[in-house]
């Protein structure tokens, strides 16, 4: 089955080993917090059960106290750790549409149609992935 994993994890080293860790099981980044991939059942239970270690383990360093603000900072740090992991099937997969002017101009859908501008009412080029 394929998954799309997204995270919001404001700690740099945490984050950091999240991706590897993704990347590790073949998921492939889409965007800088989001990664897809097939994963069979097994692996994706594996793959949980790691994340969750990685998210409720201390990565975060207190420092020492510098009047509270310094501390406050790195508490403010470890509230946002979150990571998501959503199914997506063949037929969900296949509808979808990347807009990216980076890696190209206009509208890319996930099949084998090329359309014209006119299609989509104008604008820019509309190409397929």
């Amino acid at each position: 089955m394929r998954y799309i994993v997204i995270y919001d994890i404001t700690d740099d080293d945490l984050r950091d080993a999240v991706a590897k860790k993704l990347l590790d099981y073949g998921l492939k980044r889409i965007q800088y917090s989001s990664f897809i991939g097939d994963l069979p059942r097994f692996m994706l239970h594996s793959l949980a059960v790691d994340l969750n270690n990685m998210i409720f383990r201390d990565h975060g360093k207190e420092r020492g106290d510098d009047g509270g603000g310094e501390r406050e900072r790195e508490k403010e740090k470890d509230r946002r750790r979150s990571v998501i992991i959503y199914p997506l099937c063949d037929s969900c997969y296949s509808k979808g549409i990347t807009i990216d002017k980076v890696r190209g101009r206009g509208i890319k859908h996930v099949c084998d149609k090329v359309h014209s501008r006119d299609d989509f009412g104008g604008g820019g080029d509309v190409t397929v992935i």
